[in-house]
């Protein structure tokens, strides 16, 4: 899924991916926020339907890279999150 698609660029970015997940860091996380903002500030502008879906792949390409860069994998939490959503 989305973890094994975008890991490739994560571990050629960064290369010392923890194997186990690590919690993230107060300069991480505002980074995350920082880009979080700034895509949803083109989502709000967005003229076209490829301009939001432009801002929010780039959401999700963010928050990956951010999941992957701490050893956390979204395709496992993501299979259990969606389990449970389809028993609510």
């Amino acid at each position: 899924m989305i973890t094994s698609l975008l890991s490739e660029f994560s571990v050629q970015a960064k290369p010392e991916i923890p194997k186990y997940p690590v919690s993230m860091s107060v300069d991480r996380i505002q980074f995350l926020e920082s880009m979080l903002k700034e895509e949803i500030g083109e989502l709000l502008l967005a003229e076209s339907i490829d301009s939001e879906v432009d801002a929010l792949t780039d959401m999700i390409v963010f928050i990956t890279d951010q999941a992957i860069s701490h050893g956390f994998n979204l395709d496992m939490i993501l299979m259990f999150v969606h389990a449970a959503n389809m028993k609510k």
